[in-house]
């Protein structure tokens, strides 16, 4: 009905990355840049396909075109963050991660990024803040699969993954593209999770 429609153009980005289908995905995503070029939400998504995909230095190139209009833009640099430690570079991955605003107990991918920078202590302060908040409000479960994880915790982080199977929690649809779930694949639980999730095959 509207093919020039950028943010349709986006959400199917975004359903050909679930699934696996990462060329589509990154082809969808960029034409929805060329339609709206000023949109760092866009841009962002596109470096997260590449990260989601496993290019990591396009991940980078992308998420800092980003930040070099949106400096702000604290869900990027914690993207970015997480690219480069995808690549094993720890220090640059901190470098970028300190410089974010919002500090730091009150999102569940500093749990992540904590965690692979070997800081337990503060993943902890991550978990109690959002067991704290999850008392006054929903948190995902899938949040506290991330934490816990981080913590080497595995068997407490498939807990919330099952709960958040039965509860069909959306985000589920990232299972087998995100890096954040890594330490998790080799573990008969999250496969079985994976299993039942019945993701189309990849073509």
């Amino acid at each position: 009905l509207n093919p020039n429609y950028a943010e349709g153009l986006r959400k199917y980005s975004w359903l050909q990355t679930f699934v696996d289908r990462f060329d589509e995905a990154v082809a969808e995503a960029k034409y929805a840049i060329e339609l709206d070029p000023l949109s760092w939400d866009y841009w962002s998504w596109l470096g997260r396909t590449h990260l989601y995909a496993g290019k990591y230095d396009l991940a980078i190139e992308e998420l800092h075109k980003v930040l070099s209009n949106y400096p702000n833009q604290d869900h990027c640099r914690r993207w970015l963050a997480v690219a480069y430690l995808q690549k094993g570079m720890l220090q640059e991955a901190m470098e970028e991660f300190f410089k974010v605003s919002t500090k730091s107990t009150d999102y569940w991918m500093d749990g992540y990024i904590y965690g692979m920078a070997g800081d337990t202590e503060k993943v902890r302060t991550v978990r109690d803040y959002h067991l704290e908040l999850s008392k006054t409000q929903f948190v995902r479960r899938t949040d506290f699969t991330v934490i816990y994880a981080a913590l080497g915790e595995y068997d407490t982080a498939l807990d919330y993954l099952e709960q958040a199977y039965e509860e069909r929690e959306g985000w589920l649809v990232l299972l087998q593209v995100e890096p954040l779930y890594d330490n998790l694949r080799d573990e008969p639980r999250f496969q079985a999770i994976q299993e039942k999730m019945d993701f189309p095959p990849v073509q």
